[in-house]
């Protein structure tokens, strides 16, 4: 496990830098064993206190002619197109992903939802996804839904850009569970007040937090 960047000789390759004073060379951090140690113990504890999120981040319902279809959001940091777009629903479900062993809660993620706009790709909302932990060493995802509504100044009033008929596009969601402390799911239910929404695109990214208490 330790060939490569982080294996030992190549520590001492980059720490220990040759130098040459009054014609006799000699290597900087052996002057400074503390330094050293301290370099060393910074670099071995990032590398090992970054815990990988699971495989499947969650899973995505929806109903298509009264059969439930299920498709899995994985680990995979991007933006990648649904297998099912233009297929508007009046409500889809986030089912909880895999949880993960551990001693440490592994970083966030968050997950951006798209609809097409014509040619355009529009964002509906940001789902939160965090690890909690449910019993000692076992992480479980859960989940917050954030909206952005944008605004823009007309006839001298605020207005909200996002506009289905006439009405704002606000996305309302549903738990049949209580949230945690902070808010977050197990699972929920969600959609647009104003009718049908379809999910034609979704873009996974890591968040800096990886700290989360108890549920």
């Amino acid at each position: 496990m330790w060939d490569g960047i982080l294996s030992p000789p190549s520590l001492l390759k980059c720490f220990f830098v040759p130098t040459r004073c009054g014609g006799t060379k000699y290597k900087i951090l052996t002057q400074r064993p503390s330094l050293y140690a301290a370099l060393l113990f910074l670099v071995f504890t990032a590398y090992f206190s970054s815990v990988e999120a699971a495989e499947v981040l969650l899973v995505l319902e929806h109903v298509e002619q009264g059969k439930r279809i299920s498709t899995e959001i994985k680990n995979e940091i991007g933006t990648f197109p649904s297998p099912y777009q233009n297929k508007s629903q009046i409500s889809w479900t986030i089912k909880q992903g895999e949880a993960v062993r551990a001693k440490s809660a592994p970083l966030a993620r968050q997950i951006d939802f798209y609809r097409l706009n014509g040619r355009e790709y529009e964002l509906l909302c940001t789902v939160e996804l965090k690890y909690f932990e449910d019993k000692k060493n076992l992480w479980s995802p859960r989940y917050r839904i954030n909206q952005e509504m944008f605004f823009a100044k007309e006839g001298g009033k605020w207005r909200p850009l996002n506009i289905v008929e006439g009405i704002p596009s606000l996305i309302q969601y549903s738990s049949n569970q209580f949230p945690n402390i902070e808010g977050y799911h197990s699972t929920l239910d969600f959609g647009l007040i104003t009718g049908p929404i379809a999910i034609d695109a979704w873009k996974v990214a890591v968040t800096t937090s990886p700290f989360s208490p108890s549920p």
